[in-house]
């Protein structure tokens, strides 16, 4: 029986390493520090990429399983089951930059979440032109090229992150299957879902 292929998001926290390991899953810990494209482990071979493509990974069936931001899920809106919820990783999605004082409308917002980004704004019947941005979003506060960004708070930092004018979601790691796969490796993947359920 051939190994589960999982898309491993490079630049991952230690805390999907540790998860991984405390659910019996051989991984190296410095993982994140090879060169190979692959590493194969007990059961399960990591395909390693960076995070934004975990997904079509997935979708594409590249990879039988992966580990993806939720936010990343909501914003590609790939067509792959979610499994499970790890935990890790833990952030918030806010609105950052727009003091409380200030009116919202006609605003233009920097963010690398455009489509989440435009929907919050539309449903909260704001007129707000999205531009598409990667990097330090702060940069784009600073030279007043965006009236707010729509950036990532780490959970610890969001107390000091000034001004956060309002969070539109909480997000953490979630492991997701492509559908094909979980239809035909099912057990395989059922068994890796359960022994890390045990260690959350």
């Amino acid at each position: 029986m051939s190994n589960i292929k999982c898309a491993w998001p490079k630049g991952s926290s230690k805390e999907i390493i540790r998860l991984f390991q405390a659910a019996g899953y051989s991984l190296p810990s410095d993982i994140d520090e090879s060169r190979k494209y692959t590493i194969s482990g007990q059961h399960i071979d990591y395909i390693l990429v960076k995070p934004q493509d975990v997904p079509i990974l997935v979708e594409y069936g590249a990879a039988d399983i992966g580990i993806a931001g939720k936010d990343a899920l909501l914003e590609q809106r790939r067509e792959v089951i979610e499994l499970l919820d790890l935990g890790t990783n833990r952030s918030r999605l806010a609105v950052l930059g727009a003091s409380k004082k200030q009116p919202f409308h006609d605003i233009t917002v920097g963010t690398g979440h455009p489509q989440i980004a435009t929907a919050y704004f539309a449903a909260h019947k704001i007129q707000a032109n999205v531009i598409t941005l990667s990097g330090n979003l702060q940069t784009a506060l600073s030279s007043r090229l965006a009236d707010a960004v729509v950036d990532k708070v780490e959970e610890e930092h969001a107390a000091q992150s000034s001004p956060l004018h309002e969070t539109i979601m909480h997000i953490s790691d979630r492991l997701i299957v492509n559908r094909v796969s979980y239809a035909l490796k099912y057990r395989q993947i059922d068994s890796i879902c359960s022994a890390l359920s045990l260690v959350l």
